[in-house]
């Protein structure tokens, strides 16, 4: 795909604003504009999304939407510790990351895909790749499962479209092809299914409509950022599926499994601020593992909806981010007016008052080393608490 000029072009401005690039292509018509932005696009994209593949030369990328849909090298490699077997069906194989990087612990994946360009683009690239387990269908997910003579399959791997008319949306129901309605099907063809879906799906909500099929959960985060869920869906009913938090960050990497019977048996102390304080994670925060969290690791917390925890001694291993207890200042007062700081890095949780609105408040530019947490503790008091960083 791509003619040698266009190729050669692409060579030359790779690294160039795709802003800029486009108006230089405007007057050269004898070029492919709309392939040479989509390659300049995803070689820029996959520096950090697929580093893998961002410096193999003949890669063809898609459109800048596709790029976009597509799962980065980092979290496909992760799901790739949790599937095996003989036959893998990718029903929405897209861009192929996840077909490539899943396909590596099964003897065949099947890659399904309605759009005829994008499959060829997958073809082509795996080729490049040597990567020969792959098999290919032309068409949609409900037309694969139509098939008459479909072959064995160890497992569905399903990551649905979250664009509706052109909106991003969450639910399971809004996003296609439609999972609850195709779910007893798969389920009749593969012990196994599991299911990508936005960080921004709501967690109990998506097991309730999952029929309570849900073997477990993965949160599955880059940098203290949640990228996307994981669902494993077995044909045997769950009562209480397991949920994994994991921070894939090298530097920063933890695993925290839980189930949501031990959270709501856990017990959670409360009261004000040691020298210690604690941040958790945002993979624990949407999981819900809030008292669990205290119990684990022998923390307190300051109030039950603020998710602020912390201790007199210093945990090495909290999974989140940790500070020094500078001082506690209550708020309203004249010694809040007086705080001496003129820069810091201000943090709002259960305080009823945004980070813009406490910087200007307070007259602080949200900079520095210094770190400012704005909230209230058991008693509905708020506070100001002066942090150092700890790591």
């Amino acid at each position: 795909m791509g003619r040698t000029e266009d190729w050669a072009f692409i060579a030359e401005h790779q690294a160039e604003d795709l802003a800029q690039l486009a108006l230089q292509l405007a007057k050269r018509p004898e070029l492919d504009r709309s392939f040479i932005l989509a390659q300049v696009n995803g070689r820029q994209k996959a520096k950090e999304k697929l580093p893998d593949w961002a410096g193999r030369a003949g890669l063809i990328f898609p459109s800048r939407l596709s790029m976009q849909q597509s799962s980065s090298q980092m979290t496909a490699q992760k799901k790739a510790e949790y599937l095996a077997g003989g036959t893998l069906v990718d029903l929405t194989g897209g861009f192929g990351v996840d077909s490539y990087y899943l396909g590596q612990k099964f003897e065949r994946v099947y890659h399904v895909e309605p759009q005829e360009e994008l499959q060829e683009i997958v073809r082509a690239n795996f080729a490049l790749l040597g990567f020969d387990r792959a098999e290919f269908f032309l068409g949609k997910a409900e037309e694969f499962l139509e098939q008459a003579n479909l072959p064995a399959i160890d497992c569905f791997y399903i990551d649905p479209s979250r664009r509706s008319e052109g909106q991003k949306v969450f639910r399971l129901d809004d996003c296609q092809p439609q999972l609850l309605e195709i779910l007893p099907r798969l389920l009749e063809l593969a012990p196994r299914v599991w299911v990508k879906a936005a960080s921004m799906l709501d967690i109990q909500q998506a097991l309730q409509q999952l029929g309570g099929k849900v073997r477990q959960v993965y949160i599955l985060a880059w940098r203290n950022e949640c990228k996307e869920l994981l669902f494993e869906i077995g044909r045997e009913p769950q009562p209480s599926p397991q949920i994994q938090i994991e921070e894939i960050y090298p530097k920063r990497a933890f695993s925290f499994p839980f189930t949501l019977a031990e959270e709501e048996q856990a017990r959670a102390d409360y009261g004000p601020l040691g020298s210690y304080v604690y941040l958790p994670h945002t993979g624990l925060l949407k999981a819900g593992a809030f008292k669990l969290l205290a119990e684990r690791y022998g923390l307190s917390k300051l109030a039950i909806n603020s998710h602020i925890y912390s201790s007199e001694k210093e945990i090495l291993d909290f999974p989140g981010r940790a500070f020094r207890l500078i001082r506690a200042i209550p708020y309203p007062s004249k010694a809040a007016k007086k705080l001496g700081l003129k820069k810091a890095q201000i943090i709002s949780k259960n305080f009823g008052m945004s980070v813009e609105q406490l910087r200007k408040k307070l007259k602080i530019k949200q900079s520095g080393g210094s770190y400012l947490l704005a909230s209230r503790d058991q008693e509905n008091k708020t506070w100001l608490y002066e942090m150092a960083p700890l790591f």
